[in-house]
């Protein structure tokens, strides 16, 4: 969920993220996420944006099967104790139903406005590896004592620990060295593209993983995307030539409909046909009339059930 609520009075607003977040579940959905910014993305507004770790604890408590997912605290704005120790206490609030996907940083401006300082690029990668490395011995460990270039822990705790060490989601794609870092460090890993960047992009995952020696099998892939539905293509045309859309995303329609899911129903499931005959069998969906629900309702019932199951690999 975008915590984004143009126009809503802050109460609204909240009362609806939990009502929707408690739809969602009811339509089958496996699990919930919240963005983890500070303000609007990628334009900046002075519109409600609630805390991701208090709003994703409230969807805790309006749920009992969804996991919980906050989406993505960026490596270089949060400390890993004190990343552990939130994580750590969702994980006990929602009955061990957490996962924590992580990134480098793509969206600083937010965060610079808060006076915290972003490393370079080709810095980002060594800032998250430390990172996961601190949260899963802190997860692990009754006392932590780690010296990094970039993070420090002596004599650490985190209590209370998670109910499951919670499964470590890393962005790859982004910026130079993530794939590499996933292939060594991930639960599982997410891409944003086409679905020909997203082939290309397992394809050097793959290659990464047999670089680290570790079987690619043991690594959930995720496509992160977005999805508008519309009755008929007038409707959709009218909204992606729309200067709120321009404005938004500084994207061409049509790469910007390449990249994510937006149409009518039938266009939307051969699009999501095209993933899935890559080898994706997960999305994390951001849908873009939120908070309103007629995307997140159709296409969970009318979408899916379009939708052909990946085949199985031939034999080696």
């Amino acid at each position: 969920m975008n915590q984004e609520f143009s126009g809503w009075d802050p109460a609204a607003a909240w009362r609806r993220m939990t009502e929707v977040g408690e739809l969602a579940e009811r339509l089958g959905y496996d699990e919930l996420w919240v963005r983890d910014c500070v303000d609007t993305q990628p334009r900046r507004s002075p519109e409600p944006v609630f805390d991701s770790w208090i709003a994703a604890t409230a969807l805790a408590g309006v749920t009992a099967r969804a996991r919980i997912g906050v989406q993505v605290p960026c490596a270089p704005y949060h400390h890993p104790g004190a990343l552990a120790k939130r994580a750590a206490t969702l994980d006990v609030a929602s009955g061990g139903r957490v996962v924590l996907e992580l990134g480098t940083g793509s969206h600083p401006s937010g965060y610079e406005s808060y006076g915290w300082a972003t490393p370079a690029p080709a810095e980002r990668p060594a800032v998250l590896d430390e990172q996961v490395e601190a949260l899963r011995l802190l997860w692990s460990e009754p006392a932590v004592t780690y010296t990094g270039d970039h993070w420090r822990l002596k004599d650490a705790h985190c209590a209370p620990r998670p109910v499951q060490a919670p499964p470590l989601r890393l962005q790859a794609g982004r910026i130079e060295g993530d794939v590499e870092l996933a292939a060594r460090r991930a639960d599982q890993v997410v891409w944003q593209g086409s679905p020909a960047e997203v082939a290309a992009g397992r394809a050097r995952l793959r290659e990464a993983c047999d670089r680290a020696g570790r079987d690619p099998s043991g690594i959930a892939e995720v496509v992160h995307i977005e999805c508008h539905l519309f009755p008929d293509t007038i409707a959709r045309d009218r909204w992606l030539g729309s200067p709120f859309v321009i404005a938004f995303w500084s994207a061409h329609p049509d790469n910007y409909c390449e990249r994510n899911l937006v149409g009518t129903v039938p266009a939307v499931a051969r699009q999501v046909q095209r993933y899935v005959d890559t080898g994706i069998t997960e999305m994390a969906v951001s849908f873009r009339d939120y908070p309103e629900t007629a995307s997140l309702e159709a296409f969970k019932t009318e979408v899916v059930p379009l939708v052909a199951p990946a085949a199985a690999p031939a034999p080696a």
